[in-house]
């Protein structure tokens, strides 16, 4: 038994229309289990309408199809043949049993509340409903049994799956293992894990005949990770960030910020960066203090890492007592990254260790620097980080992996 429980991607915020996702499925299931008809009703009440008389058959037919309109996977799942139907979007909140559901809001939560902060709210919910929908269309055109009902979020999930890989392919996902009487975990990245998922719908949906025929619709969970994909491919593909700017213009805003037609929310984040910058070049230590650590996770959340960077290169050579957060380090470092950026980075994960030694966020940081320092040909540097990562963060699964790296060096 292999399942995901996390990933080391920082939400920054809570994910409100995930958790609003999660807990309209939630409901449902409840009423299903508690207050909906179950099958026992439908069967005496087709009992009942063998048995009676031609006069009784109407008023019989009529309660069965107000007992079906109280059945919410029957009321809400999308059946096989019906186009575009509102079932398309419905289905994806119904769910046949508690074990269906739980399954789906993990993978639901572990990717969707990074979807989420990457493209805010409203961006993520029509991406998930056209995702639910996309897949359950994939589903119906391949599907050649009899009529059926599909119900559960999995193909708007297995979307989301396919937007994960696009805009986090390297992010490292935490599986727990059972294997016989062992149990453990391990980090694999998403540009492996996730491909194989997709590799293994794709056997099972081969093995398993007649599409639906084990009652798992697995080509509606290949159609929407495939939807997903190309959907989140379509800004890099027409040269655009997530949110609509091309990439260009980030590094040329760094030497002469654009002036002219832009919305009155990046014009404010323009004026506070310059008020920052400012502050910072007069040694204001007030005014830098008060608006450095914020502001530098609000150019990240906008990703312009060339932004972050040009703000951290002022704090560390105009005010070097200014302590940013954690969060706005690890924002900072990830922005070096983005920017292939070295030399920053080596500087932004010192501070974080320095500043900030026993944060939940500093060990991740610090492998990366580790990793840097390998790629970079500075192997001793790379073994004292890792020796350093093992020492304070013993129990942290990135300590456990530079106590296995250390262990596996050749002696």
């Amino acid at each position: 038994m292999i399942i995901p429980i996390g990933h080391d991607r920082t939400i920054r915020g809570l994910p409100w229309v995930t958790i609003g996702i999660i807990a309209v499925c939630t409901l449902v299931q409840l009423y299903s289990s508690v207050a909906a008809p179950d099958a026992d009703d439908v069967r005496r009440l087709v009992a009942a309408l063998e048995r009676a008389t031609p006069e009784q058959v109407p008023v019989l037919e009529q309660q069965l199809r107000a007992l079906f309109n109280h059945i919410p996977v029957i009321r809400f799942g999308y059946q096989t043949g019906s186009g575009f139907d509102y079932r398309l979007i419905t289905s994806a909140f119904v769910h046949q049993g508690w074990f269906h559901l739980i399954g789906n809001m993990l993978f639901l939560f572990l990717a969707g509340s990074a979807l989420e902060d990457r493209w805010g709210r409203l961006r993520f919910l029509a991406f998930y409903v056209a995702g639910g929908a996309a897949a359950t269309l994939c589903f119906d055109a391949t599907y050649r049994g009899d009529t059926t009902l599909l119900v559960g979020a999995s193909g708007a999930i297995a979307a989301l799956m396919g937007a994960f890989l696009v805009n986090f392919a390297r992010t490292q996902i935490i599986l727990w293992y059972w294997l016989l009487f062992r149990t453990g975990r391990v980090h694999v990245a998403a540009y492996v894990a996730l491909p194989l998922w997709l590799a293994e719908q794709i056997l099972w949906a081969h093995l398993d005949g007649a599409p639906g025929g084990s009652g798992v619709a697995y080509t509606a969970h290949i159609g929407g990770f495939l939807f997903g994909v190309v959907v989140a491919l379509i800004p890099r593909l027409f040269g655009t960030s997530a949110t609509g700017a091309p990439p260009k213009e980030v590094v040329a805003r760094v030497a002469a910020p654009p002036i002219g037609d832009r919305s009155s929310e990046r014009a404010t984040l323009e004026r506070r960066y310059g008020h920052a910058i400012a502050a910072l070049r007069t040694k204001d230590a007030a005014t830098a203090l008060a608006q450095s650590s914020r502001l530098v996770l609000e150019l990240a959340h906008n990703r312009e890492p060339a932004l972050v960077l040009e703000m951290c290169r002022a704090i560390f050579g105009s005010l070097s007592t200014l302590t940013l957060t954690d969060e706005a380090l690890e924002a900072a470092a990830s922005a070096a990254d983005a920017m292939r950026d070295r030399e920053a980075y080596v500087a932004i994960a010192t501070t974080m260790l320095r500043d900030h030694p026993t944060s939940k966020l500093t060990p991740k940081v610090v492998w990366r620097l580790a990793e840097h320092h390998r790629d970079g040909g500075r192997i001793e540097l790379a073994v004292v980080t890792l020796r350093t990562l093992a020492a304070e963060f013993p129990d942290d699964p990135f300590g456990v992996r530079a106590r296995e790296a250390l262990a596996s060096r050749p002696a």
